[in-house]
C-alpha cells in the first residue's frame, strides 16, 4: 500500500512539534509522523512548497520501486559488468547516470551491479553508458571497450562483446 504522510521539515529534524498529515485521514502527532518517516521501508519524496503551502516542485524517488527492480532483474539477470555472472537478485541496482548528477530512477537508467563491480564503477576510472535500455557500454581505464547486452529469452543468454581498444593495453578486470 502507498501511504502518504506530509511532514514539515522542522518536524522531521526534531526542531519543532508541528503535526504531520496522513493523506486521506487527517492530522497526526509529530512523534507519529517522525516514526513513520524513520521506518526502513519508508520512501521519501521531497515536496517544495511556497509560503502559502502550494506545491512548487515534487522530487523524484531515488530508490527503485519493487516493479522497477523486477523489470531490471528480468532484463539483465546478471551483473552488467563485462563477464560477471553474479545473479541480479544478489546485486545492487545502479543508476547509469548517477542520481546525484540528475540521473532519473527509471528502468532505462538502472542496471544490476554486484557489490564488487559497483565499487569498481564508482571508485576507479571505468566508465559506463546505457545507450539503450539494458545495453551497457563499458570503457576500462586502459581504453578497452565492452558491450554487455540484455538477456535474450530466445537463446537464454546475455552477451558481452569485446569492442576492442581505444588505446593502451588492458590488464584489469
Amino acid at each position: 500500500a502507498d501511504v502518504q504522510v506530509i511532514v514539515p521539515i522542522g518536524t522531521l529534524l526534531g526542531l519543532d512539534a508541528e503535526s504531520g498529515e496522513l493523506v486521506g485521514y487527517g492530522p497526526i502527532p509529530a512523534t507519529v509522523a517522525r516514526e513513520i518517516a524513520s521506518r526502513p521501508t519508508s520512501t521519501w519524496r521531497r515536496m517544495l512548497t511556497d509560503q502559502q503551502g502550494h506545491l512548487v516542485e515534487l522530487g523524484e524517488r531515488r530508490y527503485p520501486s519493487p516493479g522497477q527492480k523486477r523489470h531490471v532483474q528480468a532484463r539483465n539477470p546478471c551483473c552488467m559488468f563485462p563477464h560477471c555472472t553474479r545473479r541480479a537478485w544478489r546485486c545492487d541496482l545502479d543508476h547509469t547516470r548517477p542520481y546525484a548528477w540528475g540521473g532519473k530512477t527509471l528502468v532505462e537508467n538502472l542496471g544490476p551491479l554486484c557489490r564488487r563491480h559497483h565499487r569498481v564503477r564508482h571508485h576507479s576510472r571505468w566508465q559506463v553508458t546505457q545507450p539503450w535500455p539494458g545495453v551497457f557500454r563499458w570503457t576500462s581505464p586502459t581504453g578497452r571497450r565492452y558491450e554487455v547486452r540484455p538477456h535474450s529469452y530466445l537463446d537464454g543468454e546475455s552477451t558481452t562483446v569485446d569492442l576492442g581498444m581505444s588505446g593502451g593495453n588492458d590488464q584489469s578486470r
